[in-house]
């Protein structure tokens, strides 16, 4: 029995011996390809879009929904960071704008003093459209929107984590509240643009603003744009001219 024991002992240890000298192989080529591979695939990896700060939506999607999103992924030394409150609108649904018309609410933002003392939010508004709500004259956004948000307020150089309620207004043939409370949190570090930062910018660009020195406004809701060229006046503002 001892014999047969010995014997069995011997075979197993051979074959376990077989194995590794078969894995010896295998592990040299995973190691020459993790050489190879690795240094390749960093540049791409540094080129990758930045993760977004962002919020969850809020809402029902055969309607509207709303979320807030950042335009950079840290606070780095800015004294102001640029925020955007995007709405996504169910084919025929609408949401108001600051001035509605005789029918409709604007959408805002009750930030939580709690989670931020102090803070501020500024909104700007891009050019509405006009439209019928029954039988009367308003002006909002269909489909998508992004309202560009100042948020002020903080301190320099630290992470900002807001909390706010949204009480909006959705309209087709009837009106449904939309509400929630939307989270966010920008970390501290570098201010680098998000992949939010170029339809935040294309929104605010849509922000009408004075024409000229000589009071002409670009904010009249039913102003039709048919060509302007940007310029800087005296300040140093962009404006159209």
């Amino acid at each position: 029995m001892s014999l047969y024991l010995t014997d069995f002992q011997g075979q197993k240890a051979a074959r376990l011996m077989r194995v590794r000298g078969m894995m010896r192989p295998l592990l040299a080529l995973w190691i020459w390809l993790a050489a190879a591979l690795v240094p390749a695939l960093v540049p791409v990896l540094a080129a990758a879009p930045l993760q977004a700060a962002e919020s969850g939506w809020v809402g029902d999607a055969t309607i509207g929904e709303a979320r807030l999103v950042s335009a950079v992924a840290g606070t780095g030394d800015l004294d102001h960071l640029p925020l955007g409150l995007e709405f996504t609108l169910a084919p025929g649904w609408k949401i108001y704008w600051r001035t509605p018309g005789e029918a409709g609410l604007a959408p805002v933002l009750y930030p939580d003093d709690a989670a931020t003392p102090g803070i501020d939010l500024a909104f700007s508004w891009p050019l509405p459209t006009r439209f019928d709500a029954f039988g009367f004259d308003n002006f909002g956004y269909e489909n998508a929107v992004i309202l560009p948000i100042t948020l002020s307020g903080f301190a320099k150089g630290a992470a900002v984590s807001l909390s706010a309620d949204l009480e909006a207004l959705v309209c087709k043939d009837i009106c449904v509240p939309l509400q929630g409370r939307l989270f966010a949190t920008i970390p501290a570090g570098p201010a680098t643009p998000t992949s939010h930062a170029q339809a935040i910018a294309q929104y605010a660009a849509m922000v009408p603003r004075p024409a000229n020195s000589d009071g002409i406004s670009a904010s009249a809701p039913d102003l039709e744009i048919t060509a302007a060229s940007i310029s800087r006046d005296g300040s140093g503002a962009p404006g159209l001219l």
